[in-house]
């Protein structure tokens, strides 16, 4: 029987683009730790992510340019350095190996979309992830302002933690730092669909999502996160200034839109601040104005302070009844500080949270053991030496990575790592750089390179993206393949 023409071969896009976004939507729901998702993760996952590398492997490798080449090195020489460490099989760093190597074909993947299957992938990305964060934004904001833990059935809670005398968001049992990037991510797309869509009515929605984006970003009191999100805002108001003033002389428009972005950028950053100070009056004052019944005293047991003075370390009460307040008593203001009390000025190393102390340690640890440089170093040991430099005492307790992607990889990986990476980014930092201030894109596809940009602060204060995976991985990679693609256009 003969098909019908075109209608005899395996539709391999379509199937490559489904089977990504519902990676994207399974690493997206890891978030929340549930039982199914987990099993999920640990049976179907393991089939299909093989076949996807391998797939991508034999289609793609004649097509993708120098960043493929060099992402796949870098895998590689993962392997090869944990070889040398003593582990060929992997039987220590597996798990690392194994969910890095989704990122071969999400490059590849990001790179061969052409603008109307971008378009296409993003909307619906977009409402998933939007509608997604949206949600349980809602719900995180509503647990903040009435200090409360929000059991979730089958699925972890959504609270307040409190570090020394201030309280931060705890979205499912995570650290604020890694929720506020969560937020990020959904923030970077509804930048995205706001210069994308068409109907002047959706960016209402559009808009509304943004805003609880920042404001869940703010409430993380994560300064890295504040950093990456003023960076985007400082990068979009370059843009758009430097299309607006098309038509002025190129040296006073590209001065007037240096200097408005680094305004933009400080602005951006203090406004999260003070955001996050807005919210917590506003949680002082509704936990003030309910006060706590004697039966809700008594199920609390010796977690309710009694005193003021005892609140500064008293912790939020679970209950099981759903959203509800925590106990308390007297003036909240008396036991907790509005604003953040890290320091934001004076000492660098205070003012880092400690990182200077941690980077200087990652040097001395590599005189200890300068093997390191070349081969690189199993992730159980990467911190043994720093830890012993650092000693027990160490403020805020010992750090379990070393707060700056570079160094990271130059410890997990040697040099050899270091290189490939560096180079990776810097190519794809260059295209994205070209691709933003491009005036021939439309300001929808310039956008795409805002993401991958805006995570410049991560990479000098966080680690994870090129030795560990999560969502944060895969979005940066996916947006630098659409990057990469969108050059070739």
């Amino acid at each position: 029987m003969l098909l019908p023409p075109g209608r005899h071969h395996f539709d391999r896009r379509g199937v490559w683009t489904v089977t990504s976004f519902l990676l994207l939507c399974h690493y997206m729901l890891m978030s929340v730790k549930n039982d199914a998702v987990l099993a999920l993760h640990y049976s179907f996952f393991l089939l299909v992510v093989p076949v996807l590398v391998a797939a991508v492997l034999y289609y793609r490798r004649p097509q993708d340019g120098t960043e493929y080449k060099l992402l796949l090195a870098y895998w590689l020489w993962f392997w090869f350095s944990r070889a040398l460490n003593g582990s060929p099989l992997l039987d220590h760093d597996f798990r690392r190996f194994f969910d890095f190597s989704l990122t071969i074909p999400f490059l590849a993947f990001g790179s061969s979309l052409t603008k109307e299957e971008r378009n296409r992938f993003l909307d619906w990305l977009s409402a998933v992830f939007g509608s997604f964060y949206f949600v349980f934004g809602l719900i995180a904001l509503h647990a903040f302002l009435h200090r409360s833990m929000y059991e979730l059935p089958a699925l972890s809670e959504i609270g307040i933690i409190q570090e020394a005398s201030y309280a931060r968001i705890n979205f499912f049992g995570t650290h604020p730092n890694t929720s506020g990037y969560w937020y990020l991510i959904s923030l970077f797309l509804m930048i995205y669909q706001f210069f994308h869509c068409k109907q002047k009515l959706w960016r209402i929605p559009i808009l509304l999502s943004a805003t609880l984006d920042l404001v869940v970003i703010a409430i993380t009191y994560s300064r890295s996160v504040r950093l990456c999100m003023a960076m985007a805002f400082a990068l979009l108001t370059a843009v758009l200034l430097l299309r607006a003033l098309q038509n002025r002389p190129r040296f006073l428009r590209t001065s007037i839109a240096f200097l408005a972005a680094i305004l933009v950028l400080i602005a951006s950053y203090e406004s999260s601040g003070l955001c996050a100070d807005v919210m917590a009056t506003l949680s002082y004052d509704i936990t003030d104005m309910h006060p706590i019944s004697e039966t809700t005293a008594q199920n609390a047991g010796p977690q309710a302070p009694a005193r003021a003075e005892d609140r500064s370390s008293a912790r939020p009460v679970t209950l099981s009844s759903g959203l509800r307040e925590t106990p308390r008593a007297g003036n909240l203001r008396d036991g907790l500080v509005q604003s953040d009390p890290r320091p934001k000025s004076g000492d660098l190393n205070n003012l880092s949270s400690n990182r200077i102390a941690i980077w200087r340690a990652a040097f001395q640890a590599i005189t200890v053991k300068p093997s390191v440089l070349w081969r690189g170093q199993l992730y159980g040991d990467a911190m043994t030496i720093t830890h012993h430099i650092l000693g027990p005492d160490f403020p805020g307790g010992l750090p379990w990575h070393f707060h700056n992607e570079l160094l990271q990889i130059l410890m997990i990986t040697g040099l050899p790592g270091l290189i490939l990476a560096s180079a990776f980014l810097f190519l794809v930092f260059c295209k994205a750089f070209r691709s933003l201030f491009c005036s021939r894109f439309p300001l929808d596809d310039r956008m795409l390179a805002l993401p991958v940009l805006a995570v410049l602060p991560r990479i000098m204060l966080e680690a994870s993206l090129f030795t560990s995976t999560d969502i944060l991985t895969l979005f940066f990679i996916l947006m630098c393949g659409m990057t990469i693609g969108l050059t070739r256009e």
